[in-house]
């Protein structure tokens, strides 16, 4: 026979609201730029055969997704030049690209740029960018540039340079020196924060309804026993909401019963 104990019951929506956590996965944007600066003119090499660029140390994984060569007055490139990045640790390249003359790359601001298979990088390592063929004869480079600002998610570590016997591209081994050289730039994905979370309101029937400072992210309800608890994920409709407005709402199940049978 079985024997039901009909204790459905509401828990205290205060209760609820404290056990509940609502988390958002941030969303990754591939338009961020490396670095900004200032300048007032532009200067030509007067070495034949330099590879130059400048190095920088991450605060946080990224993923590359564009390289940019700069283009001194949005006219196209007068020659073509090889592009690449390194881990300065162990003098690998790990991408490398080829501009070519001319206005076929897409202009961006004082950058040319071309699409690169996401490169992920990671927090704490320190790179190299580099870009070769800058010739007396060719493309010009910013001017002495000042107020050089990385984005948050590196740190900007000063010129490199290398010179070469020929006209190739090799790693900037030679650190220091000014001015600084940003014939080169790049962009790259980041996870942006989500937003701050507020539950509003959380009612007897179990509609939990909840502020998102930020849309265009996705949300999950989780749950733990306890305050200090481990949280969890497991009910499915209540997972990877997704968030079009600062506004949102869910219905929880808060309701139970206990069933037993005796066989």
């Amino acid at each position: 026979m079985m024997k039901s104990l009909n204790t459905s019951a509401a828990r205290d929506a205060v209760v609820f609201a404290f056990m509940l956590l609502l988390s958002s996965t941030p969303a990754a944007h591939s338009d961020t730029l490396a670095v900004t600066f200032s300048y007032s003119g532009v200067a030509f090499n007067g070495t034949a055969n330099l590879t130059f660029g400048w190095e920088f140390t991450l605060n946080e994984d990224i993923q590359v997704t564009e390289l940019g060569v700069f283009d001194a007055n949005g006219d196209g490139m007068a020659a073509p030049h090889d592009i690449g990045l390194w881990s300065i640790s162990n003098e690998v390249l790990l991408v490398t690209t080829s501009f070519l003359a001319g206005t076929v790359h897409p202009l961006d601001g004082d950058y040319r740029y071309i699409p690169i298979a996401p490169l992920n990088l990671t927090s704490g390592v320190t790179y190299a960018i580099a870009v070769q063929g800058f010739l007396p004869s060719n493309d010009a480079f910013p001017n002495s540039p000042t107020e050089i600002t990385p984005a948050p998610q590196l740190s900007f570590g000063g010129r490199r340079l290398a010179i070469g016997a020929n006209p190739a591209l090799i790693f900037p081994n030679i650190t220091g020196g000014s001015p600084e050289n940003m014939a080169v730039n790049f962009k790259f994905a980041a996870e942006e924060p989500p937003g701050e979370v507020l539950v509003t309101s959380f009612n007897q029937g179990g509609l939990l309804v909840w502020t998102n400072t930020k849309a265009g992210v996705t949300c999950h309800v989780e749950w733990a026993s306890s305050r200090t608890g481990t949280w969890h994920r497991s009910w499915g409709s209540l997972r990877d909401i997704a968030i079009t407005n600062e506004t949102a709402e869910a219905l929880v199940p808060i309701f139970y019963r206990v069933v037993c049978t005796d066989e």
